[in-house]
């Protein structure tokens, strides 16, 4: 063995002899086998040395000693090769569990070089590869981590576990909105347009592309006689996949490429010389979530050319207005910026989806007392909460016209804002940012007002423009800014709490708005979002022929009626299960009925009739609770990170807190310690798939022994799927062609990127065909006796197709049944407050078929991952 090896691990030994058991058996084997190595160097003696090398490792795993484990087993493959197989399985899960004790103490670097020997030991591990890739990724290595990853699926394709991981680590890197954006014809062709009408009016033309992504804006620049065109990306990924890209179209000597944000940018040392022309589409669907204001004021200062002929301009009355480079008379820029502005757009609308995701909609669940809480929905890009003073963006996105329901527009469309890129005194500094304003919207519909809907119009060049409207095919979605946390909303549940608790009749009643009723906003530009704020409605009244505001200015929210109400910020699927009634009844029930038969069964035996339940919901969930109501003792394993905030509250008002316990926060003790009778889980993300990891502690807590009957719910979940046709989802998967990105080759290196199971699927009201009528996949006996039949799965599935067409993906989704009685679908349609949507296997060639042809499908469920693939048809 390599001795600077073998100095490392008994370093680690020694650092660790007061942490670990350090007892006889593994000391006199470490003496016994150091002896040996010096006695004699024949091949008999290294296969005794070998195999008490492994005695001694698998004595110390025992122990939990894994880190003098882990120098055994290293011993033992370098004494004997050939034993690789016979150890390879207990050499990973020593590795792994020493490998995880030197993160907790804080030795990363130790912990990398561990795993680093662990590969040179085994070089054709796919499970070390994977766990490399792991660890890089936890640790910020995301570029290296994805690399492992596909090293591991080159060893054996088939671990799930490193597809899952290759799969998350590819959604973080290449955000899946990317595909749309390259699939967007009209937005591709609309650029082109816009960079050939600028520069075919100068000759010498050079071009600074900012947040160049693929570099397809840049290549088009260069392709219309740009003299010189740099490109600058800041991300690591974006920046070697464009560095491929213009290689293998030939244009890796035309454009410079610039690691860096554009606001780092210096001349000379990064560019030679200000440039004529700027390109960028640095624009979110909320317009300014990118960063284009900031971008383009750096551009205006220090990167882009302008003329030096002064003209006059009243509007500018202090030279601190303009660039240093720009005396205090207006100039008109020779530079240009592409695109040349963008009118903003907004409108009131009423949607029951944005609604189930915005605010508790409840008083009472199932028998819960929630009336004295005011829950507000968040998703990651939004702000956390209302008094910070710096906020994220203060929108969600979504696309209006497949909204799960619709949506009903109550008021005209207003413009509200126009930004003109090319004008910098306008942009230095920015006259209408961070100023409050504020403007009324005519109601033309009666209806409860959600949320604020916002789009914009892109106006390229003075000829070419686009829309991000509801009724367009563009790949940017509408900016949707919910009412919830709105100061609006503070009024109305002031108004509207009644000894302490909501009443949420009235709250309704307040949000309507009828034909010629106004509504309020109020508008604030930063460099980083637009806020938009509902701040009254004014009802039309017919006697007097005016508007009168429905709720006059109130002392402030919390010192009203109002403050005995608990505030609390969640995300927004998890409130939007909160709202789901039909979900809670249906749990409430089979958890009822079991509890009932489980106490009476403990009656008969003469035992303690407690029953005890570990739930193993996660996040913001109220089943666990609704168990303890009906008088179990429950622990909430894994409860989430506001449990002392919002649970104490809702166990509070309810009087049940002397029955309801939060994990310790290690799995394996809570199964060890707490004898179970029930075990709750929800199985299915909201997003469609099934949950990470949750069949394996399912697995974990049915191993431990007990003399007690214990049961699983849900019972059993069979998947279901259905074959359908879609171009629309397979945009948002993968670049389908070159035409779609005007003929440069672009597709091969993004789609390297592309994920096998598309989640967050809402096939009512994805535009698709249906290829086949919906099939059973595989069922999951959670109450199974032999528990590994949950973990891995295989089936063959025959499939009749009931139309022509191609094959794009098969979408599944999942029935839960809860016990023999009550069942609950996360499949489309299912019923109309379902918080799921569902998931896809979307495959990277379609498939064309024909009406009523067979097809096979194979599938196959490890590790909580589900896999389809066509393997015959005929």
């Amino acid at each position: 063995m390599d001795a600077n090896l073998h100095t490392s691990i008994n370093d680690d030994d020694e650092d660790e002899s007061s942490s670990y058991d350090t007892s006889d058996d593994c000391q006199s084997n470490d003496t016994d086998i150091e002896e040996d190595e010096e006695g004699s160097d024949d091949m008999d003696h290294k296969i005794h040395l070998a195999l008490k090398a492994i005695h001694a490792a698998n004595s110390c795993a025992a122990k939990e000693n894994y880190g003098r484990a882990f120098a055994y087993y290293l011993l033992a493959l370098q004494l004997q090769p050939n034993c690789r197989d016979s150890i390879r399985s207990h050499f990973i899960i020593v590795c792994r569990k020493w490998c995880d004790e030197l993160e907790a103490l804080g030795k990363i670097d130790d912990m990398f070089n561990c795993y680093e020997n662990a590969r040179q030991a085994l070089p054709d591990c796919e499970e070390i590869y994977n766990n490399i890739g792991a660890k890089l990724f936890k640790f910020g290595h995301r570029n290296s981590a994805i690399q492992y990853f596909r090293k591991a699926l080159q060893i054996n394709p088939q671990l799930a576990r490193a597809t899952e991981n290759l799969q998350n680590i590819s959604n973080l890197l290449v955000e899946r909105w990317h595909f749309c954006m390259l699939n967007d014809i009209t937005r591709n062709s609309s650029y082109r347009d816009a960079i050939d009408r600028a520069i075919a009016s100068d000759a010498r033309a050079s071009v600074l592309d900012i947040g160049s992504g693929s570099g397809i804006l840049s290549m088009l620049a260069v392709k219309a006689g740009a003299k010189d065109v740099y490109a600058c990306e800041m991300s690591d990924v974006w920046h070697d996949i464009s560095k491929q890209v213009l290689l293998d179209n030939c244009m890796d000597k035309n454009v410079k490429l610039i690691k860096a944000k554009s606001t780092n940018l210096m001349i000379p040392e990064d560019i030679p010389d200000r440039v004529s022309l700027v390109v960028t589409e640095t624009l979110d669907s909320g317009v300014l979530g990118e960063g284009i204001i900031k971008f383009i004021q750096h551009a205006w200062r220090d990167l882009l050319t302008v003329n030096t002929a002064p003209v006059q301009d009243d509007n500018i009355t202090d030279s601190n207005q303009l660039p240093s480079h720009i005396d205090n008379k207006k100039n008109h820029p020779v530079g240009k910026v592409i695109p040349a502005g963008v009118t903003i757009y907004i409108c009131a609308i009423e949607c029951e989806y944005i609604r189930r995701e915005s605010r508790l909609l409840h008083s009472n669940i199932q028998g819960l007392d929630v009336s004295k809480l005011r829950l507000i929905g968040n998703s990651e890009n939004m702000a956390i909460n209302k008094v910070d003073d710096y906020m994220a963006e203060p929108y969600t996105t979504e696309r209006l016209a497949f909204l799960p329901g619709g949506c009903k527009y109550l008021t005209d469309v207003c413009s509200i804002l126009h930004l003109d890129f090319n004008y910098p005194h306008i942009l230095h500094p920015p006259m209408y940012l961070n100023k409050k304003f504020k403007l009324k919207l005519d109601c033309v519909q009666t209806g409860r007002i959600d949320a604020i809907a916002m789009w914009f119009n892109l106006q390229l060049d003075d000829k070419i423009a686009f829309t991000t409207s509801p009724g367009s095919n563009l790949s940017w979605e509408q900016a949707i800014y919910p009412i919830n946390s709105s100061s609006l909303m503070d009024k109305i549940y002031t108004a509207s709490v009644v000894d302490g608790n909501v009443n949420q009749t009235e709250i309704d009643k307040l949000l309507t708005m009828q034909s010629q009723d106004m509504v309020e906003i109020s508008i604030q530009c930063t460099p980083k979002y637009v806020d938009l704020e509902v701040e009254n409605i004014y009802v039309y009244n017919k006697q007097l022929n005016c508007n009168t505001i429905r709720l006059p200015n109130q002392s402030a929210f919390f010192h009203g009626p109002a403050s005995e109400l608990f505030e609390h910020y969640i995300d927004r699927r998890e409130l939007c299960r909160l709202n789901d009634s039909v979900y809670h009844s249906r749990f409430s029930f089979a958890i009822k009925d079991l509890i009932q038969k489980m106490a009476l069964m403990k009656q008969s035996e003469g035992n303690d009739s407690t029953i005890k339940v570990m739930d193993l919901m996660q996040g913001v969930s109220l089943i666990g609770i609704l168990a303890a109501q009906q008088g179990a003792e429950v622990m909430i394993v894994d409860p989430p990170n506001d449990f002392e905030q919002l649970y104490s509250r809702i166990i509070e008002y309810n009087d049940i807190k002397s029955k309801i316990s939060p994990g310790c926060g290690d799995f394996e003790q809570d199964i060890k310690h707490f004898e179970w009778d029930i075990l709750l889980s929800e199985i299915v993300e909201p997003s469609g798939v099934l949950k990470e990891q949750i069949l394996e502690d399912i697995h974990l807590a049915r191993q431990i022994e007990s003399q007690r009957k214990r049961f699983v719910i849900p019972n059993k979940i069979t998947v279901y799927g259905l074959c359908i046709s879609s171009l629309p989802l397979r945009s948002k998967c993968l670049v389908l062609d070159d035409n779609n990105t005007l003929g440069f080759r672009i597709k091969d290196f993004i789609n390297e990127y592309r994920v096998i199971t598309h989640i967050d699927i809402d096939l009512a009201n994805l535009p698709h065909e249906r290829l086949s009528l919906p099939f059973k996949i595989l069922t999951i006996d959670l109450n199974c006796e032999d528990t590994m039949k949950m973990l891995v799965q295989k089936s063959i599935v025959p499939v009749n197709m009931i139309k022509s067409g191609n094959l794009t993906a098969v979408v599944y989704w999942f029935v839960l049944d809860l016990d023999d009685t009550h069942k609950i679908s996360t499949g489309p349609n299912a019923y109309e407050t379902s918080f799921w949507h569902q998931a896809g296997v979307v495959f990277k060639t379609e498939t064309a078929v024909q009406c009523d042809q067979n097809i096979i499908l194979s599938c196959s469920l490890s590790i909580s991952t589900l896999d389809i693939i066509i393997t015959k048809d005929e």
